[in-house]
């Protein structure tokens, strides 16, 4: 017998980071629904568009920009940034 092999794949993106579920509300980006896992930990799930796929690039460009100003034993590593006061 020739059985094909069934995939299963999320038709949902989903997120449990609470940053970036608000980066996305913020944006106009709803969320579909949102669920408990057994853990407790709150996942939301998204329709998986164009445009969530557009804010979550510009989520994680951002993100890439800040993470760079410290360096890993967490020094400023230039004076433009926002966290540091001088």
């Amino acid at each position: 017998m020739n059985e094909r092999k069934k995939y299963v794949f999320d038709m949902e993106y989903s997120t449990e980071w609470m940053r970036e579920k608000n980066y996305l509300s913020d944006n106009g980006i709803p969320y579909v629904f949102a669920k408990k896992d057994s853990d407790g930990k709150i996942k939301w799930k998204y329709k998986k568009t164009a445009a969530l796929f557009q804010s979550l690039a510009d989520f994680y460009v951002e993100y890439e920009k800040e993470q760079s100003v410290v360096n890993q034993d967490g020094e400023c590593t230039t004076k433009k940034c926002t966290q540091c006061t001088y």
